[in-house]
């Protein structure tokens, strides 16, 4: 039983990773897998994604994009003493279903996932409240899970030694270099939530480098890949910069609409600005895609540019760093090519989601014998 606040058809690397991770599981393993997740409705709905059984449980409210509901407590355990799972595998850092999943789980034997660094926002009163509860109930949860894993390296994560690091991974049959493709010149894409509680994603930053970038280069484009409440917000910001009809909102893609989109791309953009960027699975879907990327220097993310090879790193919330970064990029043909050669070919080698799937049923096989 995989847990997670929420879930395809919903956008996010948190979201892709607990879609693949199941259709991997079920396909490569044959395991019998099964998602907890949150829906729209009143009450529990059951329905499948892809062959996989979905139950989504009614919110109540939702407080800095986190769903909560107090009867949450009565339908999950119901749901472990109806559907006995072997194994149960909890996947953070939005707080609430994890956290009462792991509270009712009983004796079962629980993998808690960990995807970011911490979620602190940068804004006061809601920064001491993820602090405290990151202090708190999510330190307790990582030392007491059976197996802990993080998506980012780990560094002794809730006091634990032993953390498992399972990045994500792309699915080669989708994001791949294709010889047909063509970049478009002078075209920037980010990909991603596009939510006004996801301010740290730093599209507003992006939206001020960008005018910056057009200083010198007039002919650049940027796409905007995903949806949110931040739609309006964000288009009306880059009318008042005077960039509106250089920055397209395309809405969500998946699939291949989407390995389409980073292999029309120059540059793949990722301006986020706190550890709660802990991976940035949309890097290795773009460089798998043979685009390279300029990112912040933050959470993750230099881990990942690093180890492939295929990016540049700027400095977190600055408009004038990333533009730099992004008109450095857009100046060398030779250097994009460079970047894009290695981050396909390390992505191929350590980036799939075959490896990822394989090293969850390693710690399955541990916790069922």
């Amino acid at each position: 039983m995989l847990v997670s606040s929420y879930f395809h058809p919903k956008i996010g690397g948190v979201e892709r990773y607990v879609y693949n991770l199941a259709v991997g599981l079920r396909e490569r393993w044959d395991h019998d897998v099964q998602v907890v997740t949150t829906g729209q409705d009143r009450t529990v709905t059951r329905a499948e994604v892809e062959g996989i059984p979905v139950t989504r449980l009614p919110v109540l409210a939702t407080i800095s994009a986190t769903p909560v509901h107090p009867v949450w407590v009565v339908q999950v355990r119901r749901l472990l003493e109806r559907e006995r799972p072997d194994v149960i595998n909890t996947h953070a850092p939005v707080p609430g279903l994890a956290d009462v999943s792991f509270a009712v789980r009983g004796k079962r034997p629980l993998i808690a996932t960990y995807h970011s660094g911490s979620m602190k926002k940068g804004s006061g009163a809601l920064d001491l409240a993820i602090g405290a509860y990151e202090a708190t109930a999510l330190k307790w949860i990582m030392r007491r899970a059976d197996e802990l894993v993080t998506t980012f390296p780990p560094d002794r994560p809730g006091g634990r030694a032993d953390p498992y690091h399972i990045p994500p991974g792309v699915d080669p049959g989708i994001f791949y270099r294709s010889p047909d493709a063509t970049h478009e010149a002078g075209t920037l894409l980010y990909v991603g939530r596009i939510e006004l509680a996801s301010a740290w994603k730093g599209i507003g930053t992006l939206l001020v480098a960008m005018r910056r970038v057009l200083g010198s280069r007039p002919d650049v484009r940027l796409r905007l890949v995903g949806e949110g409440d931040a739609v309006p917000h964000f288009r009306e910001k880059a009318k008042e910069l005077g960039i509106g009809e250089t920055v397209e909102f395309v809405g969500a893609l998946h699939g291949q609409r989407l390995a389409d989109a980073y292999r029309r791309a120059e540059i793949l953009v990722l301006p986020s600005e706190t550890e709660a960027e802990s991976f940035g699975m949309v890097l290795i879907e773009a460089m798998a895609c043979g685009t390279p990327v300029v990112a912040s220097r933050v959470g993750g993310v230099p881990a990942v540019v690093r180890d492939t090879g295929g990016g540049l790193l700027t400095e977190p919330g600055n408009p004038a760093s990333l533009a730099e970064g992004i008109l450095a990029l857009l100046a060398d043909p030779l250097r994009r090519r460079t970047l894009a050669d290695a981050g396909a070919a390390r992505v191929a080698a350590r980036y799939t989601w075959d490896v990822a799937v394989d090293a969850y049923q390693e710690l399955i096989k541990k916790l069922t014998g």
